[in-house]
């Protein structure tokens, strides 16, 4: 998938290859580019959207329950934690259940939970699926998510005028 942060353009690692753009040009680029925004359960790109996934051997309702319960897992929750997190109606369950063990998860961040995800999206997007026929239409547009989280979005919501201009977001936008 495509990530865009103020340090720059970056094409996230799946099969097709990886580059990055960071220079004194990044920001006249960024005006150039059309961004596809992106949040919520509604939407094909979010990892909130229900979509049966059989990762490592398994079925997943979404990406997002694939993440939290891996991420529950690598901190040692016992398995009928993960298991609930699993069963989660949706992904916002999943993830509020996670957030209610306060896990210590420095260990998480960055490259497991990067690799995890990029495990979901491998699979979620597999090029002649529908969904991963859905992400190459949103070429060339920059995908970003709205999301005042400021790892995995842009660090603002929907409603924020600024999220237009890439140098004001407040996230890295690692989806």
């Amino acid at each position: 998938m495509l990530g865009l942060s103020a340090r720059g353009l970056t094409l996230s690692p799946l099969p097709w290859g990886v580059a990055l753009l960071d220079n004194a040009d990044t920001h006249a680029v960024f005006l150039q580019m059309t961004y596809r925004f992106f949040h919520g359960a509604q939407d094909p790109l979010s990892n909130m959207f229900l979509c049966p996934l059989f990762i490592h051997g398994k079925w997943y309702k979404s990406s997002e329950h694939f993440y939290q319960s891996a991420k529950a897992r690598f901190c040692g929750q016992p398995q009928e934690v993960i298991e609930s997190i699993e069963n989660a109606k949706t992904g916002y369950v999943a993830k509020k259940r996670v957030k209610e063990l306060r896990l210590k998860s420095d260990n998480w961040y960055p490259k497991p939970a990067q690799a995890t995800m990029r495990d979901i999206l491998e699979v979620k997007f597999r090029l002649g699926t529908p969904l991963g026929e859905y992400l190459m239409s949103t070429h060339p547009q920059v995908l970003a998510e709205e999301n005042p989280d400021c790892q995995w979005g842009i660090g603002l919501v929907e409603d924020d005028p600024s999220r237009e201009d890439p140098q004001a977001w407040k996230g890295e936008n690692w989806m």
